[in-house]
């Protein structure tokens, strides 16, 4: 019996083809023939032998014995082992651990080739991984010449029933804007707004609108809006997030500062808005790296912004509650509440009241900054004396001290010192104490 490889199968073939070029590529595989046969040899001695179909073909066959054993001795299995056989053998190692493998195991071949171009279906399915992506290099000269926008979709509805949150992200100074949504197609209203405050606010407009190819950023609406304003169009493959990387990486940045936040502070998961809508407000006043250790406002606006109005979110704090609203003229005239960010629309900040959990405004508030309400247990931050444990007093001396002392090992006991009771702003001793009762007729107990 002989087995050649490699076999590929073609469907609808009625006969086996063998070529002579497959056994001469083998090492010490020889051949020779004339017109009546073509004999394949094996380091001189023959090997598999070739015939004319008929007197006149061209085509040469191999005789084959079916049920029969062969009358001329022949191994029991002749195995030509090649790089594809070895490659399965080892459960589809590299290139590099097929080459190494024959030092150091027993069996294996030696003059595999190993090809330079190969691709094994089983790799490519079993084995596949993404590549990666490097950073692009490409970024915007001027303001709002790049827009890079997502959305964001959250497992909770929040306080104002939201569901989603779009952010815009300015490409050259690295600002952030965000809008919270209940549903996805409010993508496009949220949109018109933003390009609407571009146009008015900064006397500009947007150049280039970067995105993924979700179907919010793919309905016909959203695309004629952006080619009516003459904003060109951008957009990742489907599923190729990384090629709207800024994006996604400002979402990051806002989820984890907001997500920080909110545990601190105890709060619930529904409030995730404020905690989202306060990072943001947060990230447009920090420093980057990028930006020569400026913040996008002022990268922006050229104009250096002031953090004095920062809190901690979820600090409590003591607001003043106008007569209007209060139960009666003796309910307190300030409570504390928690606080959950800067009024939008005012110099002021936005608190959430309790047992009702109702927004309340105010431009004045005196914050405690030293537990969050909403937590079971707030333990005070030990940053002042007020938190520290009184030290121990160190016993008096002299003849009018009146601590007891205590008696040493071989000495007898000190004499009863009479002990002092304070009643209101006088001192009485237990002599006098004494004396009162027998003057009422009570006998003194021992």
């Amino acid at each position: 019996m002989i087995r050649v490889a490699p076999v590929y199968f073609v469907p609808d073939l009625s006969s086996h083809l063998l070529s002579l070029g497959i056994f001469l590529r083998r090492s010490g595989f020889t051949t020779k023939g004339d017109n009546q046969h073509i004999a394949v040899l094996q380091n001189g001695q023959d090997f598999i032998t070739f015939y004319p179909r008929n007197a006149y073909s061209t085509v040469y066959t191999v005789n084959t014995y079916l049920g029969a054993k062969p009358p001329i001795r022949a191994a029991e299995e002749i195995f030509f082992p090649d790089y594809e056989t070895y490659h399965r053998r080892l459960a589809h190692p590299s290139k590099e651990v097929l080459q190494k493998v024959g030092k150091y195991v027993k069996g294996f071949p030696s003059g595999i080739q190993i090809p330079h171009q190969h691709i094994c279906p089983g790799c490519e399915q079993g084995k596949k991984a993404n590549k990666s992506f490097p950073p692009s290099k490409i970024r915007a000269t001027k303001p709002f010449q790049i827009i890079h926008s997502d959305l964001k979709s959250f497992p909770t509805e929040s306080y104002h029933k939201y569901k989603y949150a779009i952010v815009f992200l300015d490409d050259y100074s690295s600002k952030a804007w965000t809008a919270n949504l209940r549903t996805k197609d409010a993508a496009l209203p949220a949109t018109k707004k933003f390009i609407a405050m571009v146009e008015t606010q900064y006397k500009t407009n947007i150049i280039e609108w970067m995105s993924d190819a979700g179907g919010e950023y793919k309905s016909k609406a959203f695309l004629e809006l952006l080619k009516d304003k003459g904003i060109r169009i951008s957009q990742s493959i489907p599923y190729v997030h990384q090629q709207n990387g800024r994006a996604e990486r400002l979402i990051r940045t806002l989820t984890e500062k907001a997500e920080t936040l909110r545990f601190q502070a105890c709060l619930p998961q529904s409030w995730w808005e404020f905690a989202f809508d306060y990072a943001t407000h947060v990230y447009n006043r920090t420093p980057m790296r990028r930006l020569e250790w400026r913040t996008p406002q002022e990268w922006l606006s050229k104009v250096r912004p002031s953090i004095d109005h920062l809190r901690v979110l979820g600090y409590g704090a003591y607001v003043f509650i106008p007569a209007e609203i209060r139960e009666n003229k003796l309910a307190p005239k300030a409570e504390l509440i928690t606080f959950l960010g800067n009024h939008s629309g005012g110099k002021g900040y936005i608190f959430m009241r309790r047992p009702n959990n109702i927004i309340f405004s105010t431009a004045h508030a005196t914050f405690d900054e030293s537990m969050f309400p909403r937590c079971p247990k707030t333990i005070p931050y030990m940053n002042t004396r007020l938190c520290e444990v009184t030290p121990p007093v160190a016993p008096c001396t002299g003849s009018t001290c009146q601590c007891p002392i205590p008696p040493q090992d071989d000495e007898e006991s000190p004499p009863h010192q009479p002990a002092l009771v304070r009643q209101g702003s006088s001192v009485v001793t237990e002599k006098q104490i004494d004396q009162a009762l027998q003057d009422v007729g009570v006998t003194p107990s021992q």
